[in-house]
């Protein structure tokens, strides 16, 4: 049963990890970002044109 439960943990928290790539991405688009741009990676320019000068 051990090794079931350190099966179970690392499932667990791998689902607690965060992805910031697409967090950026989610909060871009809802500021109304060119998905064009989004998919070049061009995500630091289009953080400071979107969403701090907003």
């Amino acid at each position: 049963n051990a090794p079931d439960c350190v099966k179970k943990r690392k499932k667990r928290d791998s689902c607690n990890v965060i992805d910031w790539e697409d967090c950026v991405i989610e909060l871009l688009l809802l500021h109304g970002a060119n998905e064009a741009e989004i998919e070049q990676g061009q995500y630091k320019r289009l953080l400071e044109l979107r969403v701090f000068s907003a």
